[in-house]
């Protein structure tokens, strides 16, 4: 009978790792998708923040460049230099209005204004633009 015992102990034992050998590789395959996302987010992170550096240094620091040497000239081409900081402030406007509202995709169209309206105060802050904004108990005046 002992023998009986010890065997029908060694069968349950047995199943039991069985079944965590089992439980274990889906919780494993979840790990690792999980795992997976992580990698695919910090990889396209990277490579946003690797397109963000060469779009600035492409049509930012170039024209900024051409606009100085033009500018150290003996005989400064001051319309071609406004030409190219025209077209540069257009290119950059663009570039602002897609970001911006890619970054505040999470918010609620009330906090898209605020930050509009924060926004054109910083372009224009010699300007006495008066701007009465109200939500709730929220009030902006610039």
């Amino acid at each position: 009978m002992g023998t009986l015992k010890v065997n029908v102990f060694f069968q349950l034992i047995m199943l039991l790792f069985e079944a965590f050998a089992v439980i274990h590789p889906g919780d494993m395959e979840a790990r690792y998708k999980e795992l997976t996302k992580y990698y695919e987010l910090t990889n396209y992170i990277a490579n946003e923040r690797e397109d963000f550096s060469r779009l600035l240094h492409n049509d930012v620091l170039q024209d900024i460049g051409g606009a100085q040497n033009l500018l150290s000239l003996r005989s400064p081409d001051v319309g071609e230099t406004k030409r190219i900081l025209s077209d540069l402030e257009l290119r950059v406007r663009n570039m602002m209005n897609f970001y911006s509202s890619n970054i505040f995709s999470g918010y609620a169209s009330w906090e898209h204004i605020e930050y509009m309206l924060d926004a054109i105060k910083k372009l224009y802050p010699k300007k006495n633009i008066l701007v009465d904004f109200t939500r709730d108990k929220l009030s902006r005046t610039f």
